[in-house]
């Protein structure tokens, strides 16, 4: 049995593949599922200090720090697919089917403000290391048919709002 995170199991019309091991390629994923983790948070909607820690570029540049807004907080989510495009030393490109849920929440007192909603989503993700630390600098929500968002399906409702 070929693991899922293998890159290249198919190839990618116009995209293609790069060759990763499998500690580059975990690198790049734990580097963005953090980057997904912080910027549906609190603190990454307050602190630009905190996303800094994970982004940079354009992606950093364009962050507006909402004081007072309404969050959406991560509660629970994964990449059901993960596929790494381009690799170099300090830039990389991957492909990426995320399932997350979240709830609406008040920055000010930390309460939820709106039930759970579950989304899957497609994107193309880049990631820049700075200073030895892999962080988003930018991406692309993919709208091919087959990968377009997904709201509060009742599968994954189940599988990531039941009990939350």
């Amino acid at each position: 049995m070929v693991s899922r995170w293998a890159c290249c199991l198919a190839v990618v019309a116009l995209a293609g593949c790069a060759y990763v091991t499998a500690d580059q390629q975990e690198e790049l994923r734990r580097a963005l599922l953090h980057y997904e983790e912080v910027e549906n948070s609190v603190a990454g909607y307050r602190d630009r200090s905190a996303v800094a820690q994970v982004a940079t570029g354009t992606a950093l540049e364009g962050w507006d720090v909402c004081r007072s807004c309404v969050v959406y907080v991560w509660i629970a989510g994964q990449f059901t697919e993960f596929e790494v495009l381009t690799y170099s030393e300090n830039w990389s490109k991957v492909r990426v089917r995320v399932e997350w849920a979240w709830h609406r929440v008040d920055p000010d007192n930390g309460e939820v403000i709106s039930p759970c909603v579950a989304q899957a989503y497609t994107t193309i993700a880049y990631l820049t290391r700075e200073n030895g630390v892999w962080k988003f600098s930018g991406g692309e929500i993919l709208e091919l048919p087959e990968r377009r968002l997904v709201d509060n399906t009742p599968a994954l409702n189940a599988k990531y709002c039941t009990g939350r």
